[in-house]
C-alpha cells in the first residue's frame, strides 16, 4: 500500500474525510465513519487519522499533524499539493 505523496492526487473522498474529521470529530461508530470506512481504514493505517488523544484510545476520530499537513498544503481544485 503506497503513501500520498507530495506528487499524488488525493482522492475527493479522502478530503472530504479529512475535512470531516477535522471539522467534526466525527465518532468511530457514526454514519460519517460508515460512509467513509474504506477512506478510514487507510487514512489511519497512513497516521492521517487517529482515535488516540493524549495517550489514551478514544471513541472519536481526529486529524493528526500529518493528516493536516496533507489537508491545508492540497489545493481543493486539483486534489494536488501545493
Amino acid at each position: 500500500m503506497s503513501t500520498y505523496v507530495e506528487t499524488e492526487v488525493l482522492p475527493d473522498r479522502m478530503l472530504s474525510l479529512l475535512n470531516t474529521v477535522w471539522k467534526t470529530c466525527p465518532r468511530v461508530r457514526s454514519d460519517a465513519a460508515r460512509y467513509y470506512a474504506v477512506e478510514v481504514s487507510r487514512a489511519s493505517c497512513q497516521g492521517l487519522i487517529t482515535t488516540c488523544s493524549r495517550g489514551e484510545w478514544g471513541t472519536t476520530w481526529r486529524i493528526t499533524v500529518r493528516g493536516l499537513k496533507l489537508l491545508t498544503n492540497t489545493n481543493p481544485k486539483e486534489g494536488k499539493w501545493s
